[in-house]
């Protein structure tokens, strides 16, 4: 038998030419989690901000091609919901997952403790287990959306470059030197810094983080404000899935990834447990491939 050469893309997955891209490589769970939850071609594009700049690009060019990222650290709900209904209209090729990344949609005690692999009477442990990493870490998840909001806010473009227009006022040194040092958006930006750095701006961004994290809440309590969605999952989600208390043994497991793999696999199989955004992606997508 041959090699077939030059077949086109359309002979792929029953005749769709849909790709979604994704962010990750190799190591990361993405691609696996999708692949078997979407009867489409899905392929890992890097990161976050490649996948914005090629799903911009993309837009006309390539209409069967869509792009989801992580959620990460964009606290606006706002930009994330407006995403999902422009995706489901086709206004967008570009989702935001509602949670932080896509292994927090495994963070649920009910979800995990239905495969056939989880040990009997693990949902409330397992619940314990995530609450009380979670109050290990509160701080320092919060100390991080912080960091991230101050260096996002400071990458606009607010000051334009100059151009062979201006070459008069850059003729000799001096008056280059001149430009730069009497530039009013350049004495702006640093005002503006001085400002958005201060202790009470930071103090403001920690407060209203935590308050996001915690909710009404005094301290974490499961159910109460959106820590679980927001905090980083791929680390404790390996931790709970290879952990003997709450999983059995599983055969091809030889590692953490490949028994994650596995157990997530088993999960997805169950159409009516999933979570609600993966519904909701599947039949979105399952449209734009039967068009």
């Amino acid at each position: 038998m041959k090699a077939k050469r030059g077949g086109n893309s359309a002979e792929v997955n029953n005749g769709s030419t849909v790709t979604l891209y994704v962010e990750g490589n190799a190591t990361s769970i993405d691609k696996f989690v999708l692949e078997n939850l979407l009867d489409i071609r899905v392929e890992y594009l890097g990161t976050s901000s490649r996948i914005r700049a090629v799903a911009e690009s993309f837009k006309s060019v390539q209409p069967e091609s869509y792009f989801i990222v992580d959620r990460d650290h964009f606290i606006d709900s706002e930009k994330v919901e407006e995403s999902w209904k422009s995706f489901a209209e086709g206004k967008t090729n570009l989702l935001y997952w509602r949670k932080k990344e896509i292994e927090s949609y495994f963070l649920d005690p009910v979800f995990l403790s239905q495969s056939v692999y989880a040990k009997q009477k693990v949902e409330d442990k397992i619940k314990k287990e995530i609450l009380n990493y979670a109050k290990k870490y509160i701080f320092l998840y919060v100390a991080q959306y912080v960091f991230v909001t101050v260096r996002e806010e400071n990458k606009a473009k607010w000051v334009e470059i100059p151009r062979e227009k201006d070459m008069l006022r850059y003729k000799n040194k001096k008056a280059a030197l001149d430009e730069l040092c009497k530039c009013p958006e350049i004495a702006k930006k640093i005002r503006s810094m001085s400002k958005n750095l201060s202790e009470e701006r930071l103090t403001e961004l920690f407060e209203c983080c935590l308050n996001l994290f915690q909710g009404n809440a005094k301290r974490l309590k499961w159910g109460e404000g959106e820590w679980l969605s927001l905090m980083p999952a791929k680390k404790l989600l390996h931790e709970l899935i290879n952990n003997y208390s709450f999983f059995k043994n599983v055969e091809g497991g030889t590692d953490f990834l490949s028994k994650t793999k596995i157990i997530i696999k088993e999960l997805l199989r169950h159409e009516e447990r999933i979570p609600e955004d993966f519904k909701q992606l599947k039949r979105v997508l399952s449209e734009r491939k039967s068009k």
